[in-house]
């Protein structure tokens, strides 16, 4: 209405003239000042939510996120990379690639060639390949914004998104959500926003995956998603807007502490000086051991399994599923707790009989995540399970940008985006 009372004494002069084409100029300039934004602007939102499990939807109060899967897709389950951990899921759905192939293996590892070890404050560019979807999108000429995304404040390739943060675990949520908000509603906004949230994995390690504890952050999440669709009405955007929900991996709860003669120490794998031990529970990776000694040391253990609560497993003899391969960083043996127990490392007080881990085999349900997208581009309905590594194509389609060398199933795209 303000661009139609500009050119009001324009009409008076112009309708003894040729008031038709007036009113259809009338019309276009309406139509330029109403709808700026929206001329060419279509914004991707992929949000994470770090070990949302993919049954915790049935837990979901009534709401925003049960409305966008009501009129978007959902898949059965987001199927992570082996090991079910935060930082080479994030970044496996950043790339669309294996560990083997993006080199972060797992939460914390070390590689012979750098002789160092890898933890999650790392930032440098040396530990992380691959070509994550915010490079692609801004090396097609977009633009794209992150919140806090594992490794968006690592440089690729010389180059950073166009908006990033360093991570604070403290950060408010709410005020992620309206910085989303805010990007998505500028005269120019980015192409594609990415952000994580972090309180559903927090409250699952705490409590355990069934605790009521954990169905108040479902709420809470819940209340983020509210918070930013109803900021993105209010700003007439969103129209404009395709919002993906992700996670990286589920959840499992924690068996209480079982009596034990023996604990899996690392002391016994560490008669050779050579040999570095990284733990990562419920898995330790054991680094510098000869073939024959990895072999002797897992024969231990599996034979003798339901003392330790864990399997060992020479890296040669490691599934298919385990894409971890990556030169300098593959352990020579991975010792991997039963499902549903931490290992224990050596002597120490008995282990909290609540809490919830991940980390276990992803051919185990409770490692799932999810996978909900919303908006006009999407293919409303059910899919079948996708892969972490599929995502990234499927933000490829939704920005409009061609994929950068990838292990994810183009064939999915089509399931979900129109």
């Amino acid at each position: 209405m303000i661009c139609s009372r500009r050119f009001t004494g324009f009409l008076s002069r112009a309708a003894t003239r040729n008031c038709a084409a007036f009113i259809m100029a009338l019309g276009l300039l309406q139509g330029l000042c109403m709808n700026a934004w929206a001329d060419g602007n279509s914004v991707c939102i992929l949000i994470s939510f770090d070990g949302f499990r993919h049954d915790y939807i049935s837990r979901l109060p009534n709401g925003a996120i049960k409305e966008l899967i009501a009129h978007g897709c959902t898949a059965d389950a987001l199927i992570p990379v082996n090991p079910t951990k935060t930082f080479p899921n994030h970044w496996s759905i950043a790339t669309g690639l294996y560990p083997s192939d993006h080199g972060i293996v797992d939460n914390r590892f070390y590689d012979r060639v750098l002789n160092d070890t890898f933890n999650m404050t790392r930032t440098e560019p040396v530990w992380w390949r691959g070509e994550p979807i915010w490079t692609t999108v801004e090396r097609a000429g977009k633009t794209a914004f992150t919140y806090f995304w594992p490794g968006s404040s690592t440089p690729i390739n010389g180059h950073l998104p166009s908006k990033w943060f360093t991570y604070e675990h403290s950060r408010d949520y709410t005020s992620r959500v309206d910085s989303i908000v805010t990007w998505a509603s500028m005269p120019k906004p980015p192409d594609l926003i990415v952000s994580y949230f972090e309180l559903l994995d927090d409250a699952g390690h705490r409590y355990g995956p069934n605790a009521p504890q954990v169905d108040s952050a479902l709420a809470v999440a819940n209340s983020l998603i509210s918070r930013l669709v109803k900021g993105l009405e209010a700003r007439g955007v969103i129209n404009n807007c395709t919002i993906v929900l992700v996670s990286d991996h589920g959840m499992a709860e924690i068996n209480p502490a079982t009596p034990h003669d023996k604990h899996l120490s690392v002391e016994q794998f560490m008669a050779d000086p050579t040999v570095r031990v990284i733990v990562s529970n419920p898995n330790i990776l054991v680094y510098g051991l000869p073939g024959t000694t990895a072999n002797t040391i897992a024969a231990g253990i599996n034979a003798d399994s339901q003392t330790y609560r864990a399997t060992a497993t020479p890296v040669s003899d490691l599934d298919t599923a385990w894409h971890i391969q990556y030169p300098g960083r593959t352990p020579d043996l991975i010792v991997t707790a039963e499902y549903g127990y931490d290992i224990d490392v050596g002597k120490r007080p008995a282990r909290k009989s609540t809490g919830g881990n991940h980390g276990y085999s992803n051919s185990i349900s409770d490692m799932n995540g999810i996978f909900v997208a919303s908006g006009d581009k999407i293919k409303p309905g059910r899919v079948q399970s996708l892969s972490v590594i599929d995502v990234y194509n499927i933000i490829c389609k939704l920005t409009n940008v061609p994929p950068a060398r990838n292990s994810g199933n183009a064939n999915r795209v089509s399931d979900v985006v129109h």
